[in-house]
């Protein structure tokens, strides 16, 4: 009987632990970790119904994030491919928005950079 309950309470636990995921909206479809020019980077990744929870939520995740602890330093394009880039004092993190495939991508680096270094680094960090 003890043990039933120990079964069922690390059941439980597994089940409602807290996600670690960093984007909170959307369908998490994946994740990966990429080194790119010796700095390492976690990359995540959501999908949302329609093109325009994908916009809404990609403004909200960037107002959270800016909630949270204020950047040192940013930079963004809404022209074509929306991205946001917040750099803070530990990392930097992008937030894109992927029109025609209703995503959105985040990327933190997992030590501090700087945008210009992390710009160069940019073009290949990518889960698509």
């Amino acid at each position: 009987m003890e043990l039933l309950l120990i079964c069922a309470l690390v059941g439980l636990a597994v089940i409602f632990k807290g996600s670690d995921r960093q984007l909170k909206y959307g369908k998490f479809t994946r994740k990966a970790s990429v080194i790119k020019n010796g700095r390492a980077y976690y990359i995540e990744e959501a999908e949302f119904e329609s093109y325009n929870d994908a916009l809404h939520y990609y403004f909200k995740s960037v107002e959270d994030y800016v909630a949270e602890e204020n950047p040192l330093d940013s930079s963004f394009d809404y022209y074509d491919w929306s991205f946001t880039i917040l750099k803070f004092k530990m990392n930097i993190i992008e937030i894109r928005l992927f029109r025609s495939y209703k995503k959105i991508q985040f990327i933190r680096s997992e030590e501090q950079v700087d945008i210009e270094n992390y710009l160069r680094d940019n073009p290949s960090l990518s889960v698509m």
